[in-house]
This record gives structure tokens, sequence and C-alpha cells, in this order.
């Protein structure tokens, strides 16, 4: 009876061990699994939106632009893990831009004052960068400081001037009249800078910083000498999803 009943126990024990093993191996698996799929493996691909403004840093060698919206953007990022605090990203993106120009005697990209002027960008962006990590993060992106370059082609320029006069048979009775241009002659098609961008998470602070000059010399424009310069910098909020 005895040797009976030992011999259950031992049959009960040895099932217990076998489901306990089996549990564990496949919350290893599972484990496994996450990681594979999570921001902190080997490639990461996500998406991003931004939302930022110009700012009148170098105001004294450029026109003033107001300080409101400047720009949105949206894209995608790959990153690319080389070591435990080192990774290499990428990023393509699509920018709408936004530069609301000061009027009054600062104003020199026209010949006159008007009620409102703005230039408006539509623009293709792509980015390189180097991602610095600080801490143990586990499987998100925890903290992280990202330095780069990029560049873009603009695929749309506007103009758009607002004038206030009197209404009379010039401005066809009205008071308030609008006029866009399209098609820019003096504004470059392709821009390019730097990038840095500190993170946390899914949230992150980007600045930009525009090399390349905007507007080039038309012999028949501004007496054939390039418009002045708007500011350079730029900063924005990112969401990454």
């Amino acid at each position: 009876m005895k040797l009976i009943l030992l011999s259950l126990v031992s049959a009960l024990w040895c099932v217990s061990a076998i489901g306990q093993t089996i549990v564990e191996d496949r919350d290893v698996e599972e484990s496994q699994s996450t990681v594979e799929e999570g921001p902190n493996t080997k490639y990461y691909q996500h998406g991003f939106i931004q939302l930022g403004s110009v700012l009148n840093i170098n105001a004294n060698h450029s026109a003033q632009v107001s300080p409101n919206f400047g720009f949105f953007s949206y894209g995608s990022r790959g990153k690319l893990k080389l070591l435990s605090w080192l990774a290499a990203g990428w990023d393509a993106k699509y920018t709408f831009s936004q530069y609301n120009i000061k009027q009054g005697e600062r104003n020199a990209l026209a010949n006159q004052t008007f009620k409102k002027q703005r230039l408006d960008r539509h623009a293709i962006d792509v980015g390189a960068h180097l991602r610095f990590n600080f801490d143990r993060r586990g499987n998100t992106l925890g903290k992280y400081l990202d330095l780069g370059a990029y560049g873009g082609l603009a695929i749309g320029n506007r103009m758009k001037y607002t004038s206030a006069d009197s209404a009379s048979a010039a401005t066809g009775g009205s008071t308030v009249q609008r006029t866009v241009f399209r098609r820019l002659q003096y504004v470059q098609p392709i821009h390019y800078g730097l990038q840095a961008r500190l993170g946390f998470n899914r949230l992150a602070v980007c600045g930009f910083w525009r090399v390349s000059q905007l507007f080039k010399k038309v012999d028949y424009l501004h007496g054939g000498v390039a418009f002045p310069e708007l500011p350079r910098l730029s900063i924005a909020v990112e969401l990454n999803f």
C-alpha cells in the first residue's frame, strides 16, 4: 500500500514539474516575441508628427516673422541598433511651412507694406541621424538624443499678399484684397540643414537649423540681388506612434 501511495505521489510530482516547465518555456517565448517587435530591437520603424514654429533668432540679418504657427510635418522613421547605447536612424516626411512676414520698415520682401504677407512652402524632407541612449529603458524608446542632418525638395511655393484699401473701381468694390503668386522663381527648390532631437519615450523636442539659402538671385527682381533671408532656426514638439 505504501509503495502504491509513493508511486502516485511521484507521478503527480512529475506531472506538476512537466506542466511548470511547459509554462516557463511558453512565457520565455512570449517574452522574446514581444522584444522582437518592440522599440528596443535591432530594427524598428514607426510614424511621427511634428508641430513647430520659426524663431527670429537671426532677425538682425533677415526679415522678421510673426511668432505663431510655423510648420507641420508627418512621416516615418527607421532605427538600426548598433550598440546598447547607440543607433543609426533615418526618416522621410512631408512638411508644410508658413512664414508670416511682419510688415513695416523691416519688410524687405516687397516694395510696399501690406496688411499681411505670407510664404507657404510644401516639401518632402529626408534625414539621417545618430541616436545616443541615456539609460536602461527596457522595450521602450526611453531617453535619447538624436544628432544629424536633413535635406528636402520643395514641391510647391506660394506667396500671399493681403491689402486693405478703400472700396473703388480699382479694387472691385472691396475693402480687402488678396493676391496669390505661385511658381516663385526666386525661391530655392532645395534646402538642407542640421537637426537635433531630445526624446522621452513617445514625446520629443526638436530643433532645426537651415544652412541653405531660401532665396536666390533673379535679374528682374529686387535689383538682381537675392531677398533677405528668413529666420533659420525652428523648434517643434514631436509625437511618435
